[in-house]
């Protein structure tokens, strides 16, 4: 078939990549970016498509993989490592603000990549931050520790966030002030931090000897009394919207 298509369209392209902070951007992005003009004055209708006719024209300029555009004798960064590069930049954002910089970054494919990192973490809201962004000493961390194993050994191997969060408030103001965390983002937080130790799942805290099981019915009654109430049904769903570190 004949391509069509506008050669100074194709070099402001190319000038983005060229001038982008970034070493490599994929193709989806790339296509979404120029989405509106590249369907309206050109045939390229998809990022594949403009994946082909930038490599066939600009082979000597960029490295093509096989998603994702990269400068010459540069090293391609992953949309992880992206990720991780812009929180630190400008702390916690939501999934809208991410896309903004981001634009193939869909919801699922965000929540897949901080559900598998160490280096992020659910924000609660839609939201995401960088662990990094996280100001936790050794002897704060050992202080939540010592907090979680005290509540969760008194209730059969698990507490609530929002009983988490009391006794935190109490004897760790200055943690929670300096990191600005609520009963949410302190959750998210120490399902990353204290993972060998502790997992999260929806809105509870589990030793991680608790079977998956126990947990399963737990949350199955918490179901049901939320179902029943007016009151938690915000909070439950905060932890319902984000994939909870295990």
């Amino acid at each position: 078939d004949h391509v069509r298509y506008i050669p100074e369209l194709l070099d402001e392209i190319v000038a983005y990549v060229e001038n982008n902070e970034n070493t490599s951007l994929y193709y989806s992005e790339l296509y979404k970016k120029f989405e509106e003009r590249l369907c309206a004055e050109t045939s390229i209708d998809n990022y594949e498509y403009l994946h082909g006719i930038l490599r066939y024209l600009y082979a000597d300029i960029f490295d093509f993989g096989a998603d994702q555009i990269t400068k010459k004798n540069c090293q391609p960064i992953s949309a992880h490592d992206r990720l991780v590069e812009l929180l630190v930049k400008n702390g916690p954002m939501s999934f809208v603000d991410v896309r903004s910089k981001m634009p193939a970054m869909s919801d699922e494919y965000m929540d897949n990549i901080i559900h598998n990192s160490d280096k992020l973490i659910h924000w609660g809201g839609r939201r995401v931050n960088a662990v990094a962004n996280v100001k936790i000493t050794e002897e704060e961390k050992q202080q939540l520790l010592i907090v979680l194993q005290r509540l969760t050994s008194e209730n059969k191997g698990f507490c609530s966030s929002g009983m988490f969060f009391e006794e935190v408030e109490k004897i760790m103001p200055n943690f929670l002030e300096h990191n600005n965390l609520d009963e949410v983002s302190l959750y998210f937080t120490v399902g990353t931090v204290l993972k060998s130790s502790f997992r999260c799942v929806r809105g509870n805290i589990y030793q991680n000897t608790v079977p998956d099981s126990i947990a399963s019915q737990v949350d199955n009654v918490e179901n049901r009394n939320v179902a029943d109430s007016d009151s938690g049904e915000t909070i439950k769903g905060l932890y319902a919207t984000s994939i909870t570190p295990v």
